[in-house]
């Protein structure tokens, strides 16, 4: 899923991702979470060139999901194929629900694969995630380092006394 934010310019000039990020609105931030943070706003005063880009954001919002997804989306096809088997459109000697039982299946196991990927993504984006918070938080973690540094110390001399 993708939000789609209207009146952008009652932002006046202020950032959407800081709109997104300190809106008072719990319900509006889990959206924009459970869509994984894809989201883009249009000018609803736009013309021209800014219409084309505004578009031209949405396409690289909607590409980038379709990357991310690889080709696993739900199709209206497998939907449609399945309503002409029952209206009995199958063919002759039941070669209509093999068919149909094959794309099914190729469909499941698109989305095992994309499943099994987005497993092994997990840790990467995890740890990508802590990169990005180390990078932004960088003065403390490098207090929680030394005060880590020093427990240790402290507790070498602690034993080595023992």
């Amino acid at each position: 899923m993708v939000v789609l934010f209207t009146h952008k310019e009652d932002l006046d000039g202020g950032s959407l991702d800081e709109y997104v990020a300190n809106t008072d609105n719990l319900r509006l931030r889990s959206l924009v979470q459970k869509c994984g943070r894809r989201y883009c706003a249009f000018n609803n005063r736009a013309s021209g060139d800014e219409q084309r880009e505004q578009l031209a954001q949405l396409m690289a919002v909607i590409e980038g999901l379709q990357r991310e997804h690889q080709g696993a989306f739900l199709t209206n096809e497998l939907f449609f194929d399945a309503q002409r088997l029952q209206r009995g459109g199958g063919g002759a000697h039941g070669e209509g629900q093999r068919c149909y039982l094959a794309k099914v299946q190729l469909q499941v196991a698109k989305q095992k694969q994309g499943l099994k990927e987005a497993k092994r993504n997990w840790a990467f984006k995890t740890v990508f995630r802590l990169k990005a918070w180390i990078a932004v938080n960088y003065e403390l973690c490098v207090c929680i380092v030394w005060c880590s540094l020093l427990f240790l110390l402290i507790l070498l001399i602690i034993l080595y006394q023992l």
